[in-house]
Formats: C-alpha cells, structure tokens, sequence
C-alpha cells in the first residue's frame, strides 16, 4: 500500500521495482499497480538477482533486468521505458 500511494502521489516517469522487497512481494505490487486506473500505464521496471523475467513481464513488467547490472544497462532500460 505504501508504494502504491506513493506512486499516486510522486507521479514518477518510471519505476525500478525489485521482485523481492522487504515486506511485501514486488510482482504483487506491480499486479496491484496495473489494476489502478491512474497507475496501469506508469512504466515499471522490475529487477532481480534471479533471472524471472517471464514473471515480470506476465505480472505487467515493461522490462526487466537481472541483476547485478552496469549503470549503461540501467539507463538504456530507462531511456526504453520512457520515451
């Protein structure tokens, strides 16, 4: 719940989720956000040191990177997403 309010309320231009976040399950969070009428279009990113992206991409992912990643991959990803 808290990062869906603060995707309602920051208005990011993307989001670099990873699928394992402390109290919470991130592919969950990114199904929740593509069920939110203001947040289904925000573009997402998912990263994780296991290599799930068909389950990121199912759950609504735009990409996915696995990590550990180079900066360079990190902003071309970011660079696709948004513009």
């Amino acid at each position: 719940e808290v990062v869906l309010a603060l995707a309602l309320a920051e208005r990011p231009d993307a989001v670099l989720m990873d699928v394992r976040i402390a109290e919470a399950d991130g592919l969950d969070l990114l199904r929740e956000m593509r069920g939110h009428p203001e947040l289904h279009a925000l573009p997402v990113i998912m990263c994780s040191g296991m290599n799930v992206e068909q389950e990121s991409r199912l759950a609504g992912a735009n990409a996915f990177i696995l990590k550990p990643y180079p900066p360079e991959q990190l902003t071309s990803t970011l660079k696709k997403v948004i513009l």
